[in-house]
């Protein structure tokens, strides 16, 4: 920890840093178990600088749904509940891939492969679907399910999410 401190880094702040000694660390736990025989450093612990990490209940959701102002923003809770898609799967997600005859919903595009993080098909949900079905009816000409000012959502929802969660009760 001097060292850091004599270099200048605060572990508090720096998010690259915490970042690149998490690397490190997992480096060198791969090289220890690779070689037993080795003399590995202990690398200093850093304090976690991502965000609190809070989990809703049903209530809790529901309140969160009813303050969304914005229709991408409540969309984006909704498949997140509905279908545990990661952020970008929700993001790219498009209506040809909603198929409401099946009651399913393909995470994965065509044409992209499935790589380790999978995309896949899952079941809609009832209220999903409902809400699916009122949300196509509103925008019969979008492309993607979520869409904020007629485009494709192109990296986050934070501010929309903040402005939701803040007179919910939650900060």
């Amino acid at each position: 920890e001097r060292c850091l401190s004599q270099l200048g880094f605060d572990a508090g702040v720096d998010v690259d840093f915490q970042i690149d000694i998490d690397v490190i660390k997992m480096a060198i736990k791969g090289l220890a178990r690779q070689y037993p025989q080795l003399i590995v450093p202990q690398l200093p612990s850093t304090p976690q600088v991502m965000g609190r990490l809070v989990w809703f209940d049903r209530e809790e959701f529901l309140k969160v749904i009813a303050k969304c102002r914005q229709d991408h923003v409540r969309t984006f809770l909704e498949l997140g509940v509905g279908t545990g898609g990661r952020a970008r799967a929700l993001y790219d997600l498009q209506w040809s891939q909603v198929h409401f005859k099946s009651n399913t919903i393909d995470l994965n595009p065509p044409g992209r492969p499935q790589n380790s993080k999978a995309r896949p098909v899952v079941p809609m949900t009832k209220r999903l679907r409902e809400y699916l079905t009122k949300l196509r009816e509103a925008y019969p000409n979008a492309k993607h399910v979520i869409e904020f000012n007629g485009d494709a959502i192109a990296s986050s929802i934070r501010r929309g999410f903040a402005a939701a969660v803040k007179p919910a009760g939650f900060d």
